[in-house]
């Protein structure tokens, strides 16, 4: 049970890191991702709120609830965002030579006469 928590809260990051950048303008991809660094820093503060809230009531448990509560809650906000997601055009074929070349940005072929 623990693997797999940890498998998928570690999912998460990369997953909608991905799915931002896809969706953001590629001027403007810097500042998301300077925003998504911010908010990756705010998540260090989580273990001083979690060390308050288990003093507050004297049990640790508390603090999963919370953290369930969060996720959960989150998890209504994402989903509605995963139909906004455009599905990519399939990969173009493979060059000559048999080597499949890779790009950031759609490659443009010329036809050859």
């Amino acid at each position: 049970l623990y693997l797999a928590r940890g498998a998928l809260m570690n999912a998460r990051g990369p997953i909608l890191r991905a799915l931002v950048m896809d969706s953001v303008p590629t001027e403007m991809r810097g500042r998301w991702a300077a925003l998504q660094s911010f908010s990756m820093f705010t998540w260090s503060g989580s273990a001083a709120l979690g060390g308050l809230i288990a003093d507050a009531t004297g049990d640790y448990r508390y603090t999963f609830l919370v953290t369930a509560g969060v996720y959960s809650v989150s998890l209504f906000f994402v989903l509605p965002l995963l139909g906004l997601v455009k599905a990519r055009p399939p990969a173009p074929p493979a060059a000559e030579g048999g080597r499949e070349e890779r790009a950031l940005l759609p490659v443009v072929r010329e036809e050859k006469s």
